[in-house]
């Protein structure tokens, strides 16, 4: 399978993960109704399912089609959007809440793994940030410094395990990877072994509410009480799209003539950063790298491998490229996700404006749209909400 005119990813092979069992009941009314199978859609129905609410998935293409398997999966508690920019825009109070989701995001995704015996190699990692000139390390230091007054732990390091030069670099502990195909579908056959229906191929065309939602798609009518836009942005023009921009990033897989594989998650500090860590995949290790996230209207992708193959080159001793992939994620205006109700109505919710973060916020949306949905109060609605205006950064 390509994507965007590439070579497949890593993580796909041109099969489809999950093939769905269950049967679609066509005159039944679902509590929930979701369009999107990626890591925001199968959380959320997973959670809503063990819940008792009966809930089904319309996925266009199949299951984790597009970012979410584009991603290189790293699980991350020093997000894309600084917390000394969270703090400027919402105050000390809301980065300390941003850090402590993050850090139950990642240990949701865990206890799944766990829960559902998921063999998808989660494996916490200690993050390394390093700068290379003096701009940089202010900009760290800055970073290190609001971090740990939300409550992050941030360590100087004298070295990072990767062949850079570096001024300064920090280490982060307890960040973590895992092979992200495997876990959608453990997400899925968990949701299906609750009870949960899964469409592929079922491209959703239009969706009309009256006493119920009823979504209509290219296998029929979906009829349910609320609906759940898990898609990265909300179809049709909604104010939520005027309040995110698109941005591509980009991700190679290599091999080494050597060993060097880098033993950790090391982000560089230039704008855009990039990244490298290693993966192995059916007892073969490669170098992942990425980043260089640019708004979707720079679109000469092959400008971007160029440049990166450059640099990987410059410092690891490469042997081939094997895979290389873009897609697309979603930054809001003032850094933080739009999580809840769409604006403007009473049962359709969203989850969208993730930046590079997606699996960590793509898992918390998916426990704060379940939580909505069964009427649970949840700590982080109110400073997520999509209907959220921050004038000053607007």
């Amino acid at each position: 399978m390509e994507r965007d005119g590439y070579l497949k990813s890593i993580w796909q092979d041109g099969q489809e993960y999950y093939q769905p069992s269950n049967t679609w009941k066509k005159d039944m009314v679902y509590d929930v109704a979701i369009t999107g199978g990626g890591i925001t859609g199968l959380t959320t129905a997973l959670l809503l399912q063990q819940q008792g609410k009966k809930c089904i998935i319309a996925e266009a293409h199949t299951i984790g089609h597009g970012t979410s398997l584009g991603t290189s999966a790293h699980l991350n508690t020093i997000l894309d959007t600084s917390y000394s920019v969270i703090e400027k825009n919402f105050g000390s109070s809301a980065a300390k809440q941003i850090a402590t989701a993050s850090r139950e995001a990642i240990d949701l995704i865990e206890n799944i793994v766990n829960e559902h015996d998921i063999d998808c190699h989660l494996k916490y990692q200690t993050g390394y940030l390093f700068a290379q000139n003096e701009d940089e390390v202010q900009e760290l230091e800055s970073l290190k410094e609001a971090a740990e007054r939300a409550g992050i732990v941030v360590n100087w390091s004298p070295q990072i395990p990767a062949p850079f030069n570096f001024k300064k670099a920090c280490r982060i502990g307890f960040q973590a990877q895992l092979h992200i195909g495997k876990y959608l579908t453990g997400l899925a056959a968990a949701f299906e072994a609750a009870g949960g229906v899964i469409l592929q191929h079922c491209v959703v065309s239009a969706v009309k509410e009256a006493a119920y939602i009823t979504v209509e798609t290219s296998q029929g009518e979906i009829k349910a009480t609320n609906l759940v836009y898990a898609t990265q942005i909300p179809a049709d023009v909604t104010l939520l799209q005027l309040r995110c921009t698109p941005y591509r990033s980009y991700v190679m897989a290599c091999r080494l003539n050597n060993d060097q594989y880098p033993d950790g998650l090391v982000y560089d500090r230039k704008a855009p950063y990039s990244y490298v860590h290693s993966e192995e995949i059916d007892g073969i290790r490669y170098l992942i790298a990425g980043g260089y996230d640019k708004t979707s209207d720079e679109s000469d992708t092959e400008t971007f491998f160029t440049r990166q193959e450059a640099f990987l080159r410059a410092h690891f001793d490469l042997a081939s490229i094997v895979y290389k992939g873009t897609s697309t994620c979603y930054n809001t205006e003032d850094g933080l996700p739009y999580i809840g109700l769409l604006p403007g109505h009473d049962a359709i919710y969203t989850g969208t404006g993730y930046s590079g973060n997606g699996l960590v916020s793509g898992t918390l949306a998916g426990q704060m749209i379940a939580d909505a949905i069964i009427g649970k109060d949840n700590p982080y609605a109110d400073l997520l909400r999509p209907s959220r205006i921050k004038p000053v950064t607007s």
